[in-house]
């Protein structure tokens, strides 16, 4: 009896949070791979699906098509410092798009998969599985960072003062976004009790 009343609570409080959602129309794909919304506008509104991104003034209630590439969609950066201005990377190809205004500012090399874009005032940063490309924003002039290396870059992220940088390494810091130095370390194991995490600095063990 109390497993028939906990089944019955179950379905009750499902049913009440999905009722809330109403199915977005105008999205013609079902598989959805990045939402992003505008951090000036809760009515502005991306979103990727395969090789679309569509886009949204009013709060969903009509879509258009933005951006129809020849690959997947790997990653969209939503700029929080200009108002409808966003990053894209396709394939090899870094767009930007600017009040429906799209433009290729930079190519990666060949045989280059991305993981993560970041922008740090008009410095775009592209974490691949070969490093890190920088693309400056008013040139297009792209490099790579040679000062990192090959490893794979998972994630950016940025204070005032310092750059972060997660990689199959470990995690970097940079003072100068020149230079870094690994301050994490993730060390697996044959068996899941033998991982652990470890500071260069102080050789500690952090289990």
């Amino acid at each position: 009896m109390k497993k028939g009343i906990l089944v019955v609570i179950v379905l009750a409080f499902s049913t009440r949070s999905w009722a809330s959602f109403e199915r977005v129309e105008g999205i013609e794909k079902s598989e959805i791979d990045k939402v992003l919304v505008s951090p000036f506008d809760d009515n502005l509104i991306y979103v990727a699906s395969g090789t679309i991104l569509f886009k949204t003034n009013d709060g969903g209630v009509h879509w258009k098509k933005l951006f129809v590439g020849k690959e997947n969609i790997d990653w969209v950066y939503l700029d929080s410092s200009y108002f409808d201005n966003l990053y894209l990377v396709c394939g090899r190809d870094l767009f930007r798009i600017q009040k429906d205004e799209v433009k290729r500012i930079f190519s990666l090399p060949p045989q280059r998969h991305t993981f993560f874009v970041a922008k740090e005032r008009d410095t775009i940063y592209i974490g691949t599985d070969k490093g890190i490309y920088t693309v400056e924003e008013t040139s297009g002039k792209g490099k790579k960072l040679s000062s990192f290396g090959d490893s794979q870059v998972y994630c950016l992220d940025f204070s005032s003062s310092y750059m972060y940088l997660a990689s199959n390494q470990g995690v970097y810091v940079s003072s100068d976004r020149k230079s870094f130095k690994r301050v994490f370390i993730f060390n697996p194991g044959e068996n899941k009790e033998d991982d652990f995490f470890s500071s260069p600095d102080n050789k500690k063990r952090y289990f």
